[in-house]
């Protein structure tokens, strides 16, 4: 769990969604009538209709009550939130299925930014940034949580250094002349859900002397096939 203070627009910056490309929905979940009941404030939900999952934009239409105690930490306060309202993000266990990634903050406001996993292994793609005025009240809370992910299994065959020999190995295929492959730390797991089902993956980037451009890399963390293989301009 990361402790650094970053600037508020950083933190959002990887997981604001525009406004402008959402449309309105109205959600019939019991979790959101709770909130406004609980808040006394009505509450805007919005998707952008993710085929992998949604996206959400949550603000109330008017100040509500402050949500964070006195000196209570954006994270805390995020999870706590979560945690009363997991149904509207679908969640099941927020306490195992968001990870705290970084907290901000700046004149007198507070964001955090959780990063969504399963079984401890990140989910690409995904995550919330809640972000608090400097009196404690909810402005907006971001993002994308993907759905019934819970209890996936994580167990992987492949471990990560045999991903990194089978995407040199295809490396080499494609570029016979391509010589000494720069050496990379061996990938991490992640879940991929982009345009399938749930996939337990590695990502990776292989460089090589005399090759066109790096390669980057998806690979099947249990069956060892190359998910995706594109070029890439950076490492």
């Amino acid at each position: 769990m990361l402790t650094k203070r970053l600037p508020v627009a950083v933190v959002l910056a990887s997981l604001t969604l525009s406004v402008a490309a959402f449309a309105s929905v109205h959600l019939e979940s019991n979790a959101v009538h709770q909130l406004e009941h609980d808040s006394g404030v009505p509450w805007v939900a919005m998707t952008d209709g993710l085929s992998s999952g949604t996206g959400y934009l949550l603000r109330p239409t008017r100040p509500a009550e402050p949500w964070l105690s006195s000196g209570e930490d954006a994270a805390h306060g995020g999870m706590r939130f979560f945690t009363a309202y997991p149904g509207i993000f679908q969640m099941v266990d927020p306490a195992h299925e968001l990870k705290v990634l970084a907290r901000g903050g700046g004149q007198g406001a507070q964001a955090a930014f959780f990063m969504q996993v399963e079984g401890g292994v990140p989910v690409a793609e995904s995550g919330l940034s809640i972000e608090f005025d400097g009196s404690g009240r909810i402005q907006t809370i971001t993002g994308a949580f993907l759905p019934h992910l819970h209890g996936f299994h994580t167990a992987h065959a492949v471990s990560p250094a045999s991903a990194k020999a089978i995407a040199r190995a295809d490396m080499a295929r494609r570029f016979p002349t391509a010589r000494h492959p720069t050496d990379a730390p061996l990938p991490e797991l992640s879940i991929s859900v982009a345009g399938r089902a749930p996939r337990l993956v590695y990502k990776l980037t292989v460089e090589c002397a005399d090759a066109p451009a790096p390669m980057t890399y998806v690979v099947d963390a249990n069956s060892g096939a190359i998910v995706e293989a594109s070029p890439s301009s950076a490492p």
